[in-house]
């Protein structure tokens, strides 16, 4: 990368849980921040907003990942687990809080086909928790795909409520 930009302006990325890479990718992975937003309003303006107020927050990763190992499925699917004869069973995960197995989880730029290593360069995701909706497509010519959300969750930053980092300082 030249110059001083905090991302490549273009090009995949990986993601990473616990110094490892999840699994390969395939059409990319979409980093999200998306602020919900309420109107401020007077009956002097009519419909027009006089202001907005931010109500909420999400931040989220949606990534499709390809080609996983029954090692790599057991994070990618909620509730798998391999058992002795090598299957994938998945298990019912109702009334489960994610929240409570999120842990930090890296996007790492991959730069002419290497993983950037510099941690400035990576988008560290404080407390986050990935969940997947399987719809797998058998048929000729459609490659079987687990598309995956990985939905933040604010942490406690030094008093303010933090979801992520990007730049110069590695997360705490």
């Amino acid at each position: 990368m030249a110059g001083n930009e905090l991302l490549p302006p273009m090009g995949p990325a990986e993601v990473w849980i616990g110094g490892s890479s999840v699994a390969r990718c395939v059409g990319g992975v979409k980093f999200k921040d998306e602020p919900n937003m309420a109107e401020i309003k007077e009956d002097i303006t009519g419909d027009t907003p006089i202001g907005m107020v931010v109500t909420g927050q999400k931040v989220f990763l949606e990534a499709n990942f390809t080609n996983a190992s029954v090692t790599e499925l057991e994070t990618i699917i909620m509730g798998a687990t391999q058992d002795a004869q090598g299957n994938l069973v998945v298990y019912s995960q109702v009334g489960r809080n994610i929240a409570d197995d999120a842990q930090e989880i890296e996007l790492r730029p991959v730069v002419n086909g290497e993983v950037i290593t510099d941690v400035t360069k990576h988008i560290i995701l404080l407390k986050a928790a990935m969940y997947s909706k399987l719809d797998l497509d058998f048929s000729v010519g459609n490659q079987k795909v687990f598309a995956v959300t990985i939905q933040c969750f604010p942490v406690d930053l030094s008093g303010k409520m933090a979801f992520y980092k990007i730049g110069n300082t590695p997360a705490v």
